[in-house]
């Protein structure tokens, strides 16, 4: 009776638009003032995007970035006869990688897509600002394994006073300080490569270079 406007704030899937649609109608009938507004689906909300280059995303958006949680899939590049993939799972802030997340990138192949001869790189944790911050970082090179948990500084280095880093080259883990992607010093354990038991440990110091000193 006094005359106020009223909006309905809808929604962009079928049932969204469908009862925004009736409930207007229903609303007009009876002389109200009636506005709808239905939000963006890749500005305000959530959906999937395919992008120019070949690039893909599932997720939430907000002023027209990602935003919250989300997949990013990059777009198959062939380099050297081997194909690489990559593709995130995780939160988003700003277009960036940003809270808890899974990374992964994956070279194998082109004619034969087989994990035995594929490399690939994994992080599970932490990401600030499109960067790693804390977690666990897995690299397989040929039949090599390499896992380093902890933290990484600004520039994206393995930077931890309390890091583990694990070789399957020569079975050993590390535990110490690690600065700038280099071990400075800690416990190293070798595994006995049958029973998997810890057949020798030393503290060690290593100089800038990560050789033992």
């Amino acid at each position: 009776r006094f005359k106020e406007k009223v909006i309905i704030y809808g929604d962009y899937d079928v049932d969204g638009i469908t009862s925004t649609t009736v409930l207007k109608k229903f609303l007009d009938e009876r002389g109200l003032n009636v506005n709808t507004y239905i939000p963006n689906r890749l500005k305000e909300g959530y959906g999937l995007n395919n992008f120019e280059n070949g690039d893909k995303y599932f997720g939430n958006f907000e002023d027209d970035q990602r935003s919250k949680n989300g997949i990013y899939l990059w777009s198959p590049e062939i380099k050297n006869k081997k194909i690489l993939n990559e593709c995130y799972f995780g939160n988003w802030k700003n277009n960036k990688k940003e809270g808890n997340g899974i990374y992964i990138w994956l070279s194998e192949p082109n004619n034969k897509r087989t994990f035995d001869e594929a490399n690939f790189e994994a992080f599970v944790g932490e990401f600030d600002d499109d960067m790693y911050r804390k977690g666990t970082y897995l690299i397989k090179e040929g039949d090599d394994y390499y896992l380093y948990h902890g933290l990484f500084d600004r520039e994206g280095r393995k930077s931890d006073d309390n890091a583990y880093f694990y070789s399957s080259k020569n079975d050993s883990l590390v535990h110490g300080r690690v600065s700038r992607d280099v071990f400075r010093n800690g416990y190293i354990f070798i595994f006995d490569s049958n029973s998997g038991a810890i057949s020798e440990m030393a503290y060690c110091n290593f100089d800038k270079e990560g050789n033992l000193i």
